[in-house]
Order: structure tokens, then sequence, then C-alpha cells
């Protein structure tokens, strides 16, 4: 099995990304996610940047914007606040800046439009 040049590449942060999808619940700091590979921080960011061209707390915060959407959709009886502490986001507000700033709309918006339809595929 060959692996193309960029697979390559993003073989080397596999570790990385591993760690921030299992414990992207958790607070995460760049000096902990680069003891993993065993690399300064500045590498890791460097590195990160090359291979998946953004750095690596926003990888995180995208892994976390995209477990939130699932609690959004699949737990109505979660409240915002509720959900952005599963997700790793102490401020509520922040959370909320955070996902509107990758999705366009905020987790009320995307979850009114997800309940809407919902309701029309049931109702």
């Amino acid at each position: 099995m060959s692996f193309s040049y960029l697979q390559q590449k993003q073989l080397k942060l596999r570790p990385v990304i591993d760690y921030i999808n299992t414990h992207y619940d958790q607070i995460l700091t760049l000096e902990e996610l680069a003891d993993i590979m065993k690399i300064t921080p500045q590498h890791l960011c460097l590195l990160f940047k090359n291979i998946m061209q953004i750095r690596p707390f926003e990888y995180l915060n995208q892994v976390r914007i995209n477990k939130s959407k699932d609690f959004l959709i699949n737990n109505f009886d979660l409240t915002i606040g509720e959900i952005a502490k599963m997700v790793g986001y102490d401020s509520t507000s922040y959370f909320c800046f955070v996902f509107k700033n990758i999705e366009g709309f905020s987790p009320g918006a995307f979850r009114k439009r997800h309940r809407k339809k919902f309701v029309d595929l049931v109702g």
C-alpha cells in the first residue's frame, strides 16, 4: 500500500491528531501536544501548519465544534452551556464565538435549523 506524499506527511502528526481527537473535551496546552512528539511547541506549530494548513488549536476548535454539532442535533435537552463544557470550553460565550466563526451562525441557530428539519421529517 503506497501513501501519497501528503498522507506520509500527515502520518508524522498522527499521534498528536489522535490525542486531540480523544482528549478534545479537556484543557490542552501546546507544550502537552508537542511533548507527545518530543519536539518544541514552536516546531509543532510549524509542522502542523505546513502539513495541515492550520494551527494545532484551529484543528482542536474544528474537532470541538464538530462534536458539539452532534450534541446540538441529538440532545435537545442539553443547554448550549452544557454542550460547551462537554466539548472542552469553559466559557459559553467563547464557545458561541468560535462556533459562529467556523459555522457562520450561532449554536442556537444551528440547533433551531436542525430541529425544524427533524420536525418536518417526523411531523
